[in-house]
C-alpha cells in the first residue's frame, strides 16, 4: 500500500497544526501509522492521497448514514451555496430542521442550533443547571461527551467518587460537580443521589456507551435512570450524539421507549456539515436566552449550508421506512459471516495454520519425514504458514520459492549471528527463528519491502525472546508441538502488525544479538536438557520416570 503522498502532507502538517491534526484520533498513533490524508469519497469507499481506496465503515464516525456525496443531499448544498456561506442572521432553514428534529424526536419540543456536538452537550448542561437551580451532575465512566471542561473528566477510585481532570489545562475547580457512577451499575447512581440529595441537576448518558465499546444497556437500567431522576427533581440528558437517527429515526429514545428531558444531537443534523443541537421540554429550553436568563450563543449556529443539508438527510431517512430495515439486513450479514468464518475464535485462516503447524510436529514425532527449517523441533512453523497461504492466496510456485529463499535467508543470518539450537539458545533459538523466518516470509509474500521484512522477522524473534527449551521426557510432544503452534500464529500477526505499519523500536540485528545474549546466560537446565522449566515440574518428572520403565 503506498503511502508516499500521506507521509509529505503529514511532515508538511507537523509545522502549523499540532501533532499534524486537527483531531487527536485521526493520528493513528494506536497502531503507529502515518495518518492517511483523504482526497475523495463516493458511496462506501473512501480514496486517500495515495490512490488508496478503502471500504469505509467509519463513515466520518457516524454522520455517513446514506453513504458519502449523496447526490440529493450534494446537489441542496451547491444550490445552498450559492446564495452564501453565513448571514449572521436567521434563516427559515433553521425553522425547518427544527420542526423536522421535534418531528422525529417529539421529546425535543423545542431545540437550539449550534456547531458541534461538544458544544450541544456542553449547553445543555448549561440549561439543565439553570432550570434546576442546582450544579452538580452525573455522568458514566467510558461515556464521552466531548471535551468541554467539566465532562473531560475521569473517575478517581471508583464509582461513588467526585470526578478529576483528564486533560492537562482542566481546573479541578471544573469538575468539582461531575460525578462519575459506573454504566450498568444502578447501585453506583442511587448512591450518588444519596449522598447528594437535592444537588443533582442532571443525569446525563450515552444511551448506548459507544466510546467504551459499544456497551449496551442492561434491561431496566434506562428506565431506572428515568425514574431517578423524576423521584429527584432531575433532568435525564440523553447524549444521541451518536444515536440520533442512526440506532432508529428517533434514535436510541424511540428504540427503547424512554422520554429524557433533555437531548444532544450532532454529526448527522448536518448531513456531516458541522452542527449539533440540543433540545427537551419546552418549559426547559425556554430557560435559554435570549427567553430565558440562560446563555448560549453562536455565529455560525444553524449556517444554511449546514442546514441544507441536515434537512435533506433527515428527509431521506424519513421518507425511506425501509432504511433502517436494510442497515439490520446489512449489519447481520456482515456479522453471520465472520461468524460463519469458523468457530474458532481465531478465524478460519488461522485455523488452518494452526492445524498445519500441529500436523508437522506430531509427524516429526513420529518420525515421519518432514524438514527441519530450522529445526526438527521448530519443522512445523515455516509449512504451516506457507503451506496456508499458497493454498488461500495462490499463489504462483516462483513466488512460493523465492519466500522460501527469504526464510532461508533470515535463518542463515541468525544462524550466524547467534543460533538455531535450542541446546544453544533454549526454544527461543528453535521456534523464534523459524517464527522469524516465517514472518518475514509472509512480508516478503504480501508485497513488503526489504525493511518490512526485516521488521516482521525482528518482532516474531522479540515476541518470543527468553523462550526455554525444556521437552518433557526427552521428547518433543510436550511442549515442542504446540510450541509450533504458537510460532506459526506469531509470524502472521508480526507479518500483519509490520504491514499495517508497525516498525521494531529494536533493530533487527540488536533483537538477535540479545536472543543471543539471553540464550548464553539462561541456566542450562532450560536448554534442552529435560531437567528443568517443565520437564521438572512433579507432573514432568513422573512422565520421564513412567518412560523410563516402559524402555
Amino acid at each position: 500500500m503506498k503511502d508516499t503522498r500521506s507521509k509529505e502532507l503529514y511532515e508538511r502538517a507537523k509545522v502549523h497544526i499540532p501533532g499534524g491534526v486537527n483531531s487527536p484520533v485521526r493520528t493513528f498513533r494506536a497502531v503507529n501509522r502515518t495518518p492517511r490524508f483523504m482526497e475523495s469519497a463516493k458511496g462506501d469507499r473512501i480514496i486517500d492521497a495515495d490512490g488508496n481506496e478503502y471500504i469505509d465503515y467509519v463513515c466520518s464516525w457516524g454522520p455517513g448514514i446514506l453513504g458519502h456525496a449523496h447526490p440529493q443531499v450534494i446537489k441542496k448544498v451547491m444550490d445552498s451555496c450559492e446564495n452564501g456561506l453565513t448571514f449572521g442572521a436567521p434563516t427559515e432553514k433553521e425553522v425547518i430542521l427544527a420542526e423536522l428534529i421535534s418531528e422525529l424526536i417529539p421529546s425535543m419540543e423545542v431545540s437550539r442550533l449550534v456547531s458541534s456536538g461538544t458544544e450541544a452537550v456542553m449547553s445543555a448542561i448549561r440549561a439543565a443547571r439553570g432550570f434546576t437551580g442546582r450544579d452538580k451532575i452525573v455522568k458514566f465512566r467510558g461515556c464521552y461527551h466531548g471535551h468541554s471542561d467539566s465532562l473531560l473528566v475521569k473517575a478517581g477510585s471508583g464509582a461513588l467518587t467526585t470526578s478529576v481532570p483528564d486533560s492537562a489545562g482542566v481546573p479541578k475547580d471544573d469538575t468539582k460537580n461531575t460525578l462519575v457512577a459506573e454504566y450498568n451499575d444502578k447501585d453506583s447512581v442511587q448512591k450518588l443521589f444519596d449522598e447528594n440529595k437535592d444537588q443533582i441537576a442532571a443525569v446525563i448518558v450515552e444511551p448506548v456507551a459507544a466510546n467504551m465499546g459499544l456497551v449496551l444497556p442492561e434491561e431496566g437500567f434506562l428506565e431506572f435512570l428515568r425514574e431517578i431522576t423524576k423521584d429527584h427533581g432531575s433532568l435525564l440528558i440523553f447524549d444521541e450524539v451518536i444515536t440520533g437517527f442512526r440506532l432508529s429515526l428517533g434514535g436510541a429514545q424511540q428504540y427503547y421507549n424512554i422520554r429524557p428531558d433533555i437531548t444532544t444531537l450532532g454529526k448527522i443534523v448536518g448531513g456531516g456539515m458541522p452542527i449539533g443541537a440540543y433540545g427537551g421540554r419546552r418549559e426547559i429550553m425556554q430557560m435559554i436566552s435570549p427567553d430565558g436568563p440562560v446563555y448560549q450563543a453562536g455565529t455560525l449556529s444553524g449556517n444554511p449550508v449546514a442546514t441544507t443539508a441536515g434537512i435533506e438527510t433527515l428527509n431521506i431517512l424519513k421518507n425511506d421506512p425501509q432504511i433502517y430495515e436494510r442497515l439490520e439486513q446489512k449489519t447481520r450479514k456482515l456479522a453471520d459471516a465472520a461468524r460463519e468464518a469458523g468457530t474458532l475464535l481465531c478465524g478460519k485462516f488461522i485455523g488452518k495454520v494452526m492445524e498445519k503447524a500441529l500436523k508437522t510436529g506430531e509427524s516429526n514425532a513420529c518420525m515421519k519425514r518432514i524438514v527441519a527449517a530450522p529445526t526438527a523441533g521448530s519443522c512445523g512453523v515455516v509449512p504451516a504458514v506457507f503451506l496456508t497461504l499458497e493454498e488461500e492466496k495462490h499463489f504462483s510456485e516462483e513466488k512460493m520459492v523465492e519466500a522460501l529463499y527469504v526464510a532461508a535467508g533470515i535463518g542463515g543470518v541468525i544462524a550466524n549471528r547467534a543460533f538455531l539450537a535450542g541446546a544453544a539458545g533454549g526454544c527461543q533459538a528453535e521456534i523464534g527463528s523459524a517464527s522469524a523466518m516465517a514472518a518475514g516470509g509472509v512480508a516478503y509474500l504480501m508485497g513488503g519491502d526489504a525493511e518490512q521484512i526485516s521488521h516482521a522477522a525482528a518482532l516474531a524473534l522479540k515476541n518470543l525472546l527468553g523462550l526455554a527449551c525444556d521437552p518433557v521426557a526427552g521428547l518433543v510432544e510436550v511442549p515442542c508441538v504446540k510450541r509450533n503452534v504458537m510460532g506459526a500464529v506469531n509470524a502472521m500477526t508480526s507479518s500483519d502488525m509490520v504491514m499495517a505499519g508497525i516498525t521494531s523500536k529494536i533493530p533487527p540485528d540488536e533483537v538477535i544479538d540479545a536472543m543471543r545474549a539471553i540464550g548464553r546466560s539462561m541456566n542450562e537446565d532450560i536448554r534442552e536438557t529435560g531437567k528443568g522449566g517443565l520437564a521438572g515440574t512433579p507432573t514432568g518428572v513422573a512422565i520421564r520416570e513412567r518412560m523410563a520403565g516402559t524402555l
